[in-house]
């Protein structure tokens, strides 16, 4: 067994690849509640409503979250796909990487080849991201009720699509 031993500036980019990942994985999880709590919901009488709701939303995994949008919205099996896909890949990232670290630095390309899942989870996540918003503030059926949550949630979901 070799040890690969990354230089300083391979662990920033790894590191800062790291952080990338996580975060575009954070905004589609935040995303995803946002959606699956306007599906579900007939109506928001208040904005406490509508954050009380919403916090029931933010306490369910990502797993959880899209098992029950599935459950809530007809989405064809390719997207089905890419929804797993991710739930499965930041499952992966949050919980094997840091168990298993040691098996990306017995080779240069092992540690290289981590650092390419990373980036590629960032741009898969962030493609479905931003198809799933597309679809979700452009869908006149649930316009009203999108319009009655919190203003705080949609300056979220706008900050998230240009970071």
């Amino acid at each position: 067994m070799r040890n690969y031993q990354p230089k300083d500036y391979e662990l920033t980019a790894f590191y800062y690849s790291l952080g990338q990942a996580v975060s575009e994985g954070q905004k589609f999880e935040y995303l995803v509640a946002v959606v699956l709590c306007v599906v579900k919901s007939e109506e928001f009488f208040s904005i406490e409503d509508a954050w009380n709701a919403l916090e029931v939303d933010f306490k369910k995994t990502l797993g959880r979250l899209i098992l029950a949008l599935n459950k809530e919205v007809f989405f064809v099996e390719t997207f089905r796909y890419h929804l797993s896909e991710i739930v499965h890949d930041r499952n992966w990232i949050v919980h094997k990487i840091p168990r298993g670290m040691y098996l990306f630095l017995q080779e240069k390309y092992e540690f290289d080849r981590l650092i390419s899942r990373l980036s590629s989870f960032k741009d898969s996540s962030r493609s479905i991201r931003l198809m799933l918003e597309e679809w979700f503030l452009g869908n006149e059926k649930y316009k009203s009720r999108i319009d009655s949550l919190p203003p705080e949630v949609m300056q979220n979901l706008m900050a998230m699509k240009n970071v």
